[in-house]
């Protein structure tokens, strides 16, 4: 199950999107 969240830059205006990793840490 992988959820993705996205947030507005505001350094370079682009619009970001991040996948949440559910073992986050585990990289």
């Amino acid at each position: 199950m992988n959820e993705e969240a996205s947030y507005l830059c505001d350094s370079c205006g682009e619009d970001i999107v991040v996948p949440i990793d559910p073992t986050a840490g585990a990289i």
